[in-house]
């Protein structure tokens, strides 16, 4: 009996420590953080440019190449290369806190620019949420390579 006690004491310590870290409230965020990243790349595929007027004026998406684009750039590509296609795969979601979180993914996607040129890629996203003023709010976008 003796030796039981503190195996069962163990295994009910890592069953709420598992418990506790999947809350139901970090799983209903996660959901809402990837239903709002599919929902933005459905928009781009539309040409909604007027959809990324939510997008935080001090955000800042950092492309492979290096260089750094901003809310006004993501409307212009909205507006100027529409997507034809693109799929999103292996979402995770982690937090660091409770006002932050990072959502990553996989999107591979096809569109072309306004002249016709056709363009494609395959891309690690990586986005940065935080809790602004009550609301989930994508502050930061990593376009990686894969």
């Amino acid at each position: 009996m003796r030796r039981f006690i503190p195996g069962a004491i163990f295994a009910f310590l890592f069953v709420a420590l598992l418990l506790a870290a999947q809350s139901p409230d970090g799983n209903a965020i996660g959901g809402q953080l990837i239903h709002v990243e599919r929902d933005s790349w459905a928009q781009r595929k539309a040409g909604n440019a007027e959809y990324f007027n939510q997008v935080p004026g001090d955000y800042q998406a950092a492309m492979p190449n290096g260089s750094t684009e901003t809310r006004a750039d993501l409307r212009q590509r909205a507006r100027n290369a529409p997507l034809d296609s693109y799929e999103l795969k292996d979402f995770r979601v982690s937090f660091a806190g409770d006002t932050t979180a990072t959502v990553q993914y996989v999107a591979q996607y096809a569109g072309h620019w306004q002249d016709g040129t056709r363009f494609d890629g395959l891309r690690r996203v990586v986005s940065h949420w935080e809790v602004r003023n009550g609301r989930w709010e994508n502050v930061k976008t990593e376009f990686l390579n894969p």
